[in-house]
């Protein structure tokens, strides 16, 4: 696997690329493109990032229907080229005010249709500890059960029906997730 990457920053323009290829055609090695570009406008900063993850059409092991399965959620893909896994942007503002910053940021998955809006703060109360706060709500996602989840096993790459991708029992269609808590860096 080889990954390239570039930055340019003059002033307060910051531009970021990287691309991945993958050596292997296998399920868990893709290959994969972002691109980020963030300007300080000095009130705030505005960037917008760009991101593509080719799918490498395989069928994992033990699957038998030429029928690859995402390691994401309940998602499939059909075996075909040119199917892409992790294609979207995301845009954001963030506003900094004192010790703190206030932000907002919109993501849009332009294969499944899934978007997600947060709202979010930080709030350093030293060089290297901060509280942080966030709520996302996401919108075109359908409801997931435990009994009819499919998942790649991470280590076998076989079907489950009996888990989904992040182990709950359920996953509503278009959830609001609230986090709050402290980062401390070490």
């Amino acid at each position: 696997m080889f990954t390239y990457g570039a930055t340019y920053v003059n002033g307060p323009l910051r531009v970021a690329a990287v691309a991945e290829t993958a050596s292997v055609n296998a399920l868990e090695v893709r290959t994969g493109s972002f691109l980020a570009v963030e300007y300080n406008f000095g009130m705030f900063t505005a960037n917008i990032q760009s991101t593509i993850n080719p799918y490498k059409p395989v069928s994992p092991t033990g699957d038998g229907t030429g029928t690859a399965i995402s390691k994401v959620g309940s998602v499939t893909y059909d075996n075909v080229e040119g199917i892409t896994y992790g294609k979207g942007t995301v845009v954001a503002i963030k506003v900094p005010v004192g010790n703190g910053t206030y932000g907002v940021q919109h993501a849009n998955n332009d294969e499944t249709g899934v978007k997600a809006t947060e709202v979010f703060a930080q709030y350093a109360l030293s060089k290297r500890t901060s509280l942080y706060a966030y709520n996302t709500k996401l919108s075109g996602t359908t409801a997931v059960n435990r009994t009819t989840a499919n998942y790649m096993n991470s280590s076998t790459y076989t079907k489950s029906a009996t888990q989904n991708a992040i182990g709950l029992s359920a996953c509503p269609a278009d959830p609001t997730i609230f986090a709050f808590g402290i980062r401390h860096t070490f």
